[in-house]
C-alpha cells in the first residue's frame, strides 16, 4: 500500500510498507527543514507503532536539509531502534550527503 503524504511547506513525502517483510519504504522529496520535519516524524511513528521492523529512507530528492531535518531522522531511527526496528538512509542527493558528511551521521544513518 502506497501512502502520499500531502506536501508541508516544501516536502513531499510518500510512503509504502510491505506486509510481508515488514519493510517500510519513505521517499522525500524538496526541502527536509523546520517546516517538513512533522509530517516526516508524524510518517516515521505512524510505521513504528504498525510494528514495522526497518523503514529505508529514500532521500534522493532532498534539495535541502537542515539540521531539524536531520534530527527528525535521527530521532525517527533511536524511535525505531526502541522498539526493535531500524532505520536507514538508502539514498542520497548531493545536499543530504553533505550535511551527513559535515555532521559525522553518514555511518549512523546509513549503517
Amino acid at each position: 500500500m502506497v501512502r502520499r503524504v500531502e506536501e508541508h511547506g516544501h516536502l513531499s513525502l510518500e510512503s509504502s510498507v510491505d506486509p510481508d517483510t515488514r519493510t517500510a519504504r519513505v521517499s522525500l522529496g524538496g526541502e527536509l527543514d523546520l517546516n517538513g520535519v512533522d509530517s516526516l516524524t508524524a510518517e516515521l511513528n505512524r510505521l513504528a507503532a504498525q510494528g514495522v521492523d526497518t523503514v529505508l529512507v529514500d532521500a534522493s530528492g532532498v534539495t535541502f536539509l537542515d539540521s531539524s531535518g536531520l534530527s527528525a531522522l535521527l530521532a525517527g531511527r533511536e524511535n525505531l531502534k526502541a522498539s526493535g526496528g531500524q532505520l536507514k538512509v538508502v539514498a542520497t542527493s548531493t545536499a543530504v550527503a553533505r550535511v551527513l558528511d559535515m555532521t559525522g551521521t553518514r555511518s549512523i544513518l546509513e549503517g
